[in-house]
């Protein structure tokens, strides 16, 4: 999924858990995009590479 705007967190975790199918903790999201950011994949919720 390809990002090319920002979005709220709020917004953010909507999109992500309707195009999952599931709900996710705040704090499971957090450590997720913290692990995207630490491995250079995405800065301040814009995506670097398209993947």
């Amino acid at each position: 999924m390809f990002v090319s705007k920002k979005f709220s967190w709020s917004e953010l975790k909507r999109r992500i858990e309707s195009k999952e199918g599931v709900t996710l903790s705040t704090s499971v999201l957090d450590s997720v995009i913290k692990n995207l950011e630490k491995m250079s994949i995405i800065k301040e919720y814009q995506f670097l590479d398209p993947i």
